[in-house]
């Protein structure tokens, strides 16, 4: 029977999961499915649309697209995509699939207005994106800070992927309940904004709620001023394993710029604290050459757009 490449149905959830567990690892229980309905059905910029290969009833490869909203100085909108979770089973790696369910996809979206696609590639798959015209543009700048001198001797033990789940982390509050306050609609219109040609990920409430409030994912929130209100700032973070050092990732701040220091505030917690784009204050460190590989590329007949001005609440999962 010949292999067919057709827009995934509800169905087809079992199969998708069975494949990203078996090639990506994803958790063999609930977490999984949690996971998958968090990202791609509930993402308020619209649901996922997710392209599959079926040999008869197996889906022998995955291919799907988060969507996304950007935001320009002069008030444009753009209608993006992220190229993010794809996989091929054992059986058939090596035919193509990943390209072909990729290009697919790309052409159907053209149709449905989409102009753009961005995602942060490891080393591995960069040169498959390159190959069908993906841009690698300017990478983000790194800042770290220390808790203390000697977590920068323990940097070595840091240099493997951090964990997809959280470590524990008792600093501010679960995101869910703190992003629940009503000021959050005001905050949300001052966190970064676009500057130049530069692009920037759309912020609104119904977004940092659906962003940060998945319980599993471990993110937490604190005011700029230490209480349990969001008062004139408000900080998101969460914990996560990398090597023999717990890091401590500073996603977005919104309002007040010292917020950030309400994520670094019990330096007990963690060893090193991560940020990405603006430098957060005097006291961190610019790291040169790491961080991720940003590229993109036009849909149809749309310009190439190679300034983003992103988070790392924008990256730091998808």
């Amino acid at each position: 029977m010949s292999i067919r490449i057709r827009r995934s149905l509800a169905g087809d959830l079992p199969g998708i999961l069975s494949l990203l567990r078996q090639q990506l690892g994803w958790p063999t229980d609930g977490r999984a499915e949690e996971l998958w309905r968090w990202k791609h059905e509930q993402n308020p910029f619209g649901p996922s649309p997710v392209w599959v290969a079926v040999d008869g009833e197996e889906i022998i490869a995955v291919r799907a697209f988060l969507r996304w909203r950007l935001g320009g100085a002069s008030g444009e909108r753009v209608s993006a995509v992220r190229a993010v979770d794809t996989a091929t089973a054992a059986s058939h790696q090596g035919q193509g699939w990943f390209r072909r369910l990729t290009l697919h996809g790309l052409d159907e979206l053209e149709a449905e207005g989409v102009t753009m696609v961005f995602n942060t590639p490891n080393d591995q798959s960069r040169p498959g994106y390159l190959s069908m015209g993906w841009v690698e543009v300017d990478r983000p700048k790194v800042w770290i800070r220390p808790a203390s001198l000697g977590s920068l001797l323990g940097l070595r033990g840091a240099r493997t992927s951090a964990e997809l789940w959280p470590a524990t982390c008792r600093a501010g509050t679960a995101a869910a309940d703190a992003l629940s306050d009503p000021s959050l609609d005001r905050l949300a219109g001052m966190g970064r904004s676009a500057s130049g040609s530069a692009l920037v990920t759309e912020r609104t409430a119904e977004y940092l709620r659906w962003r940060y409030g998945h319980a599993a994912l471990g993110y937490r929130v604190a005011s700029a001023d230490g209480s349990g209100a969001l008062g004139d700032g408000l900080v998101v973070f969460r914990s996560r394993q990398r090597g023999t050092t717990v890091e401590r990732s500073v996603l977005d701040v919104l309002g007040s710029a010292r917020s950030w220091r309400g994520a670094v505030a019990d330096r007990s917690g963690f060893d090193i604290a991560l940020a990405l784009g603006n430098r957060p204050g005097p006291t961190w460190i610019p790291v040169p050459r790491i961080g991720p590989r940003l590229v993109v590329r036009p849909i149809g007949s749309a310009p190439l757009r190679a300034s983003l001005a992103l988070t790392l609440g924008d990256v730091e999962l998808f």
